[in-house]
């Protein structure tokens, strides 16, 4: 991505568990195309991988996907700096069968509870 956007841009975080259909579609795509419109400065990253650095240099905090209690800490820290928080939601792991290939997986009480509290902190999902 560009080192010539303005720095007046809002800096959006994107803190996902992997790169998979879902948050390729659902937020990678859309936030590098607003990027590349030069309409927000977007950085992408894996919530193994995220800083409180890089938490704390962003505008807004973007989740997708993410329900994994051992990895919430870019959650913490937005919710400690008061960062607005967008979850993009696109399937109902509360409801989801757990025949269907990650079922079982995503329908764990401690996944569940995690993205109860993603959802209680976020401003927009």
């Amino acid at each position: 991505m560009s080192r010539h956007l303005s720095t007046s841009l809002p800096r959006v975080l994107a803190v996902l568990p992997a790169i998979m259909p879902s948050t390729t579609i659902g937020v990678a795509k859309p936030l590098k195309r607003l990027h590349r419109e030069r309409r927000l400065r977007v950085i992408l990253t894996l919530e193994s991988l995220v800083s409180r650095r890089r938490v704390a240099g962003a505008d807004l905090i973007v989740f997708c996907r993410n329900t994994e209690p051992a990895v919430n800490h870019a959650l913490e820290w937005a919710k400690e700096l008061r960062k607005p928080i967008i979850y993009e939601l696109d399937d109902d792991f509360f409801t989801i069968p757990v025949a269907v290939p990650g079922g079982v997986y995503h329908r764990r009480p401690e996944r569940l509870n995690q993205l109860r509290d993603y959802l209680a902190s976020a401003s927009l999902i």
